[in-house]
């Protein structure tokens, strides 16, 4: 046991450095300490079956950290499930199954490793490829794991991705050019820097060591030369657009059009409200200002937008052909609807019942929780992702709830001309894991900070917020008690290299590394 726990040490220190990398995004970067310390763990492995196993630990124990919020969910509460006991057991059972999933991907990275390195210099040229190939393939797993009627076939779930280690860090822009998984590149090759030239001093040589530590200084010094300059390079800007965001409680009270009409009166006797606005935000599942306008939502839109026009964002249930829609809304101040699209990317358990979940309840002869979830939550997919919308001198692009999480979604906003990004959240359901709250505004920040463009959100259950193009957080509520939150951003219209190649050049690029890697290791070994 002694031995054991000697051998392993390093490996169980590596996890409890990603593990308190995900906490802030002030402390992202010690993801990267972390994948070292599990990187040099791996160097020192002979056997794939050890690798398989020690990278399968240290994917379930991080990964399933990093998606520990599921098991704050209540869906007894809100799901349908008629029995407590069944609701922790299924919700168990989705966070256990899904972070074994995810782990898979670092084990068969770990054997690949094992596999393909030399323990020289050359080992440099393929090991961030081949980790960017296996966090990619992990999102696919997932989207796979949870799939049913209404999934989509978009890698869309990049939970625990390395890039968002570098968030709060000055290499962040770097996503500009190469997005997630570019900066996943970026951190595993330190990492795989930083574990050879210790490597390399285990082994006694030194002058390698040196080495070693020298590239790491100097490729971290050219890191956050081209940072700034990706930082620095002009943005073609529009005229400030204010904004006014709704954050509501998910708890009981109710919150309805009286209840924002006498918050916006005291905004505006307090000064909050000091300005007309131009754009308002209101959460999915909020329902207000959907139909014709009462006398009292026209008094509201004339406090918030002065008379002089503007347009709001809200969300809206529609019932056709069968099926239940959530509803992208936006409509003028007057009552026009400029657009209405349909929600497309749907969150599994929470708006439809995946395959294996359906299988498992029928098993368990709880149909009749199907039905009250299906009665009470399942939505139907839109026929088309949401595209975006034409408000004055600027076009917004927004996605519901789920879609915070997806690269790709809203860098198809930006390549289809958004100036401005939009999340209409409601995130209630999590209400009990403060920590799903952070990692959301992680994934907010890469947006905006990826695509150079500002991002709002306003949510049920979670907080409002307007972050800059430059990934910063200009407001956000002190607290998540019901508030609306005032500012103003300027739309961008300069397109990103990540906004118009997307994660392509970095994937491309990487299984070209590993299938020369590959090849190279083979007509060795056929010549020996």
């Amino acid at each position: 046991m002694r031995v054991f726990l000697r051998e392993h040490s390093l490996l169980a220190a590596s996890v409890g450095l990603v593990i308190v990398s995900y906490e802030s995004s002030a402390v992202g970067w010690l993801a990267v300490v972390g994948l070292a310390g599990f990187l040099y763990w791996l160097f020192r492995q002979e056997r794939a079956k050890t690798a398989f196993w020690g990278g399968f630990a240290f994917g379930f124990l991080t990964l399933g950290a990093n998606i520990r919020w599921f098991l704050a969910a209540r869906p007894e509460e809100w799901a349908g499930i008629g029995s407590e006991s069944t609701a922790f057991f299924l919700k168990v059972f989705v966070w256990f199954g899904l972070a074994a999933i995810l782990a898979l991907g670092v084990a068969l990275f770990s054997v690949a490793f094992v596999a393909l390195r030399s323990r020289k210099w050359f080992d440099l040229a393929f090991i961030p490829s081949l980790w960017v190939l296996f966090e990619y393939a992990r999102n696919w797993f997932f989207v796979f794991a949870s799939w049913g009627d209404q999934s989509v076939l978009m890698p869309n779930w990049a939970f625990g991705a390395l890039g968002y280690a570098f968030i709060g860090t000055p290499l962040a822009f770097l996503s500009r050019a190469v997005g997630l998984y570019g900066l996943s590149f970026v951190g595993a090759a330190l990492a795989a820097l930083a574990s050879f030239a210790y490597l390399r001093y285990r082994f006694g040589e030194r002058k390698a060591a040196l080495w070693g530590a020298a590239l790491l200084g100097g490729a971290l010094a050219l890191l956050f030369a081209v940072s700034f300059a990706l930082k620095s390079a002009p943005l073609t800007r529009g005229p400030p657009i204010r904004v006014g965001l709704l954050q509501t409680e998910f708890a009981p009270p109710a919150f309805y059009t009286r209840s924002l009409a006498a918050m916006v009166a005291e905004d505006a006797r307090s000064g909050k409200l000091a300005e007309p606005l131009d754009l308002a935000v209101f959460p999915e599942g909020s329902q207000l200002f959907v139909y014709a306008y009462t006398g009292l939502e026209r008094e509201v839109l004339d406090r918030l937008f002065g008379g002089n026009g503007g347009a709001l964002i809200t969300s809206a249930a529609r019932v056709a052909d069968g099926g239940r829609f959530n509803q992208i809304l936006y409509r003028d101040s007057n009552g026009a609807t400029l657009a209405a699209q349909d929600k497309y990317f749907l969150i599994p358990t929470g708006e439809f019942m995946p395959w294996l979940l359906q299988w498992l309840l029928q098993g368990l002869g709880r149909q009749e929780d199907l039905r009250r979830f299906e009665s009470l939550r399942a939505v139907t997919r839109g026929a088309a992702p949401e595209q975006t919308v034409a408000l004055g001198g600027y076009r917004v692009g927004s996605v519901s709830c789920s879609g915070i999480i997806s690269p790709e979604m809203y860098r198809g906003l930006v390549a289809g001309g958004a100036n401005v990004l939009v999340n209409a959240a409601s995130q209630g359901i999590f209400r009990g894991s403060p920590f799903f709250l952070s990692q959301a505004e992680i994934y907010a920040r890469f947006q905006a900070v990826s695509l150079a463009r500002p991002f709002l959100q306003s949510s049920q259950g979670g907080f409002a917020y307007i972050i800059g193009a430059s990934g910063a957080l200009i407001a956000k509520p002190a607290s998540l008690e019901s508030a609306v939150l005032y500012g103003s951003v300027e739309p961008v219209s300069t397109v990103t290299p990540f906004a118009r190649f997307g994660h392509a050049p970095i994937l491309l690029l990487s299984s070209a590394v590993v299938a020369a890697v590959l090849g190279l290791r083979m007509k060795i070994r056929f010549r020996t």
